[in-house]
């Protein structure tokens, strides 16, 4: 089973930036998603919600107590796949904490990977993006010129072991 989300529309609400998205599983549509940024939860709408009979499953809220949820079957799906599953934070230089992913925490992370990918694709198209050994995760050094096959021995010339990766190769763009 794999999820992901289509057709995200980002806007500013009263708390921020909120979104509109479509989120589907294995490339089947199965619901709309909206964070309204009023710092409330997300609200799903599952494609399945008037045609299909509800079920129950059982969820473990962040706190660890068990609740009952009367869910549709394409809800309990995604029930059934974050289950178990936990994100890390730091609290502190030295302190992570894990909490159990919820539905909300789970597309907001697709969201933000399309999101990211959308960026890349843009800036891949006109820069070239390297990250090198003991770089942040996530930070990137980036070059206003398009990837060629001379940018990259010069990179490959200048930086050796040090090169970790470019992210025009990685995104599978040939040096030209």
């Amino acid at each position: 089973m794999a999820y992901s989300v289509r057709n995200v529309k980002q806007f500013r609400g009263r708390e921020g930036h909120g979104f509109n998205a479509t989120l589907y599983r294995d490339n089947v549509k199965v619901a709309l998603v909206m964070d309204a940024a009023n710092g409330g939860e997300y609200r799903f709408e599952w494609v399945d919600y008037h045609t299909l009979p509800k079920q129950d499953v059982v969820w473990a809220t962040y706190q660890g107590n068990l609740c009952t949820l009367r869910c549709t079957p394409e809800e309990a799906k995604l029930y059934e796949f974050i289950r178990g599953k936990t994100c890390e934070f730091p609290i502190s230089e030295t302190e992570v904490h894990a909490m159990a992913i919820d539905p909300d925490i789970f597309v907001s992370e697709l969201v933000e990977n399309y999101q990211n990918e959308k960026r890349f694709a843009r800036l891949c198209k006109t820069n070239t993006l390297i990250r090198l050994v003991g770089d942040k995760e996530g930070a990137w050094i980036k070059f206003p010129v398009p990837f060629t096959q001379s940018l990259k021995n010069l990179l490959v010339a200048k930086y050796g072991d040090q090169l970790e990766e470019i992210m025009n190769e990685t995104r599978g763009q040939v040096a030209s």
